[in-house]
């Protein structure tokens, strides 16, 4: 969970990034949660990052 996420151009980038490695995030009010995929779960993205 992180609380406090700046909304600046590279943080919302890195999520981006994230999302198309197949993180799953849901925004809550004031804080953002984050699920893992263990150490083996990221995926290789459709797109060049």
């Amino acid at each position: 969970m992180v609380k406090g996420l700046q909304k600046g151009k590279d943080c919302l980038a890195t999520l981006n990034a994230l999302k198309m490695m197949g993180i799953h995030m849901e925004e809550e009010e004031d804080r953002l949660v984050v699920y893992g995929q263990g150490l083996s779960g990221l995926r290789e993205p459709p797109n060049i990052l």
